[in-house]
């Protein structure tokens, strides 16, 4: 427990594997210009729980690029689960995103190129948000959205929900042809 759990800054080719960063004033895990990194069977649960203040994650990325964060759990964070800022190219799958119902499980900001796959995003107040036009061609396949109070807010460019008829299961979307994308969710 301290400001932030683990942060990696400047600092690339490195290994998290199987840590604990919860309860943490701030973030629980934080890259800064850190690249190719690998986050693996982590949790990062709780951060910024009691601090409402902080505009908080569970894992957050600025200006991080290339990095791979999976098999983790981030749960009952104060604001989002994963949250992207000026981050591109990365690998998020496989991970469980849960409870972050302040805001959303998943949130990208002027992030590109992120393959978002194999997660379960439940109780969030969104399961993902892609937030500008600015984030182009993410891809967010093969993932549960389990009792979000949303699926999914998209204002991001060129952003597939689906690819070779392999979309994302939903709880609650009211029309088939409108899948994750349903327009009366944004």
């Amino acid at each position: 427990t301290g400001r932030i759990g683990i942060s990696l800054v400047s600092s690339s080719n490195n290994q998290i594997l199987n840590s604990k960063a919860s309860e943490n004033v701030d973030h629980g895990i934080m890259l800064f210009q850190s690249n190719n990194n690998v986050i693996d069977g982590t949790t990062a649960n709780k951060n910024a729980n009691h601090h409402p203040a902080f505009n908080s994650a569970g894992i957050f990325l600025n200006s991080s690029n290339g990095n791979t964060i999976q098999n983790s759990i981030f749960n009952e964070n104060g604001f989002r689960g994963i949250d992207l800022l000026f981050s591109s190219t990365n690998q998020i799958k496989k991970n469980v995103v849960k409870d972050n119902d302040a805001e959303n499980g998943i949130f990208l900001v002027t992030s590109s190129q992120n393959n978002i796959q194999e997660n379960t995003l439940e109780s969030n107040l969104r399961g993902i948000r892609i937030n500008d036009a600015a984030s182009l061609n993410n891809e967010v396949i093969k993932n549960n959205f389990i009792n979000n109070a949303q699926p999914s807010r998209d204002k991001g460019t060129g952003t597939k929900f689906d690819i070779n008829n392999e979309g994302n299961y939903l709880t609650n979307f009211d029309q088939v042809g409108e899948g994750c994308q349903d327009n009366n969710l944004n």
